[in-house]
């Protein structure tokens, strides 16, 4: 890939991501004024079991659908029917268990978000993909902010779920690209299980923190540290974009080691700003939130091993090796884990918080070693 094609794909992904993850983070900044971190917590521990039940739901992982339209394999349909059919059985059992038809919808707006954007990125169809992810951020932020007024917190929920209905004829579409063969999975069977199982432990790793905090500590514990993740993804904007161009690159073999190395020297300066920031902004903005100022300082420092992580993803992706990622994501958790119970009832957010750097630095530095060794052999 020639590097003036990367920088006009990186424009068309980057506006998109800029704007609408910008504006949705600035969306929760701004809740986080209107609300006290308890609340703010509740919020999340629901948005957490969401993101938890969809990825159970999603066999067809982002990843999966990503390199199969890249690579014109026929199983998108096949992929897409089995997703859906989980989905919507985790969908019910989540309305069942919370007795809200919220959390349930939610479940299937992070299904569909998923299957269409994965089939736009293989078909490296990057400013359709700038124009669906504009719309589903400006309908979080103008449904969300009305919708808390008209409704209170319950309100934010509802609004979410509704913003990923634009992808709902995207999504058909992937559906209907062929015919549905169970057969077609078997020589890709690894493949797609190890991706799944990846996509799996990612959102848990992400997202079992949610589910752990208030069962040891408190919803205000969690609300402070939900409120310094806001950051920390943030922060990771831009790696994150970075990631969506290359993956369909690597995929079919283009060079993309040059931009790589540019993004991780950038994440360096993005921790930084995290770091001195941090002290300045939260008092003044964001009085409520004053117990997150430490754990905002070392999430911020996380930027740096999770950039690299997203690099080496999508090289090991494209050589379809995921089962590598697999298990650095597991020891990921497993260290996520003993940090949030060890360090986080002895030391509250700030051991979380360590607990939540050290996991990366692991992971980091397990899939270094992951891609030394495949590159010598």
């Amino acid at each position: 890939m020639e590097i003036p094609e990367k920088f006009k794909n990186i424009t068309s992904i980057g506006v998109a991501d800029i704007i609408g993850t910008g504006g949705t983070a600035l969306f929760w900044f701004y809740i986080a004024t209107l609300i006290e971190p308890e609340q703010y917590g509740e919020i999340f521990y629901i948005l957490g079991i969401a993101s938890i039940a969809s990825a159970i739901a999603l066999f067809a992982h982002e990843n999966s659908i990503i390199i199969a339209v890249a690579k014109k394999l026929k199983i998108q349909s096949t992929l897409y029917f089995i997703s859906l059919c989980i989905s919507f059985a985790a969908s019910a059992i989540i309305m069942i268990l919370f007795y809200k038809i919220e959390p349930g919808l939610v479940v299937l707006g992070y299904v569909i978000n998923t299957l269409a954007i994965g089939d736009i990125l293989g078909r490296k169809h990057f400013s359709s993909y700038s124009r669906y992810v504009l719309l589903q951020k400006g309908l979080t932020v103008g449904l969300g902010i009305g919708f808390f007024y008209l409704f209170g917190v319950d309100g934010i929920i509802f609004a979410i779920a509704i913003s990923y209905s634009g992808y709902i004829i995207r999504s058909y579409k992937g559906l209907k690209d062929s015919a549905i063969n169970f057969e077609l999975l078997k020589p890709r069977k690894e493949f797609l299980v190890s991706n799944y199982l990846f996509g799996l432990t990612v959102i848990l790793r992400n997202q079992i923190d949610k589910i752990i905090i208030p069962m040891i500590l408190s919803f205000t514990v969690l609300g402070n540290f939900a409120f310094s993740l806001q950051i920390f993804a943030a922060l990771l904007i831009f790696p994150h974009i970075i990631y969506k161009l290359i993956l369909p690159h690597d995929a079919t073999g283009g060079s993309t080691n040059k931009i790589k190395k540019i993004t991780i020297l950038t994440s360096v300066g993005f921790a930084i700003t995290g770091v001195t920031a941090s002290p300045v902004i939260i008092p003044y903005f964001f009085p409520a939130f004053i117990d997150a100022i430490s754990a905002v300082q070392i999430v911020s420092i996380a930027v740096i091993p999770e950039t690299i992580i997203v690099m080496l993803t999508s090289k090991i992706l494209a050589i379809e090796k995921s089962k590598f990622l697999l298990i650095g994501r597991t020891i990921g958790v497993i260290a996520r884990v003993v940090g949030i119970v060890l360090l986080g009832i002895n030391f509250g957010i700030y051991g979380i918080a360590i607990g939540f750097l050290i996991a990366y630095c692991i992971e980091c530095i397990f899939l270094v070693i992951v891609t030394i060794r495949e590159r010598k052999s």
